[in-house]
């Protein structure tokens, strides 16, 4: 487990001493945002205690390291999804009830990228990560807050700029775009986004391609949705999610939506932490009573 400390953030699996030995305990993963902190997805964990004490928690964050690997090398990125799911396969592999749980994910703003995009993918994916392949048919709650992101590649490479925030000389390629984000609207930003987005489509639509697969892909039948996003977030157009939640109720799936007023990117538990709050108890109490039907 301590192999992916240093680039996933990849805190320890908290099990309560509750849950029977034969039951399989409710599975939460956590997944944050580009550059968060396990201190700050804590008081996301702490929620999902108070719903279900006997959870099993999984919690991974994406720090710089993840999303651009090493400064020497721009291509170092792209193990970043790999080891998110070796590390996912690695807390699986730990409680062997595990692959029986029902799944619950918590995926904020990027990190719903490198997670969620892989659970439409085909079958055959699943042989490669056969730890995985129970996410996608376990999965009974999705919880996107602030996401999904970058509609466009403006954006993307805005969010980048904004995020790595870099004041020193560039030793890297990467570090000299990011540091110029005039720079960022060409070839080079889009090599560094599609390890996010994912590769074997034509460049320049990887963007367009990953809206299209959450907007119309379904992971599975009993899997329920709710989007937390704001009517001011500077990375998510919010007409885009409202077509996307408009277009997903129409195909019949179970998805709730909460617009926040003025609340910034990932910022809505900050700053209307009980409607947050309330939003994040109400949906998941409801799967629970859902499940003793």
């Amino acid at each position: 487990m301590n192999k992916f400390d240093i680039p996933l953030g990849f805190s320890a699996v908290a099990r309560a001493d509750t849950c029977s030995s034969t039951t399989p305990p409710p599975l939460v993963i956590l997944i944050g945002w580009y550059a968060s902190t396990l201190r700050q997805l804590r008081k996301y964990e702490d929620l999902h205690r108070l719903v279900n004490p006997s959870a099993t928690l999984v919690t991974l964050t994406l720090p710089k390291e993840v999303v651009f690997g090493s400064p020497l090398s721009l291509d170092s990125g792209v193990n970043s999804q790999v080891a998110i799911l070796d590390a996912l396969s690695l807390a699986i592999k730990s409680d062997a009830r595990l692959s029986h749980s029902s799944v619950t994910i918590h995926a904020f703003s990027n990190g719903a990228v490198f997670l969620t995009r892989h659970l439409n993918y085909p079958c055959e994916f699943f042989d490669t990560y056969p730890h995985i392949r129970y996410l996608k048919e376990n999965l009974k709650n999705i919880i996107y807050d602030s996401s999904p992101v970058y509609p466009s590649i403006s954006l993307g490479a805005r969010a980048l700029a904004i995020g790595t925030g870099y004041t020193k000389e560039p030793n890297s390629l990467l570090e000299l775009l990011v540091m110029k984000p005039a720079l960022l609207t060409t070839v080079a930003v889009k090599h560094v986004l599609r390890y996010a987005f994912g590769e074997g489509v034509e460049e320049g639509n990887n963007f367009a391609t990953f809206w299209n697969d959450m907007t119309h892909g379904v992971i599975n039948d009993s899997c329920r949705e709710l989007y937390l996003y704001s009517d001011t977030d500077h990375l998510t157009p919010v007409d885009r999610l409202d077509e996307l939640i408009h277009t997903r109720k129409g195909k019949g799936l179970n998805v709730t939506s909460v617009r926040f007023k003025g609340t910034g990117h990932v910022r809505h538990m900050l700053e209307k932490r009980d409607v947050y709050e309330g939003a994040v108890i109400s949906f998941l109490l409801e799967n629970k009573r859902m499940s003793k039907l």
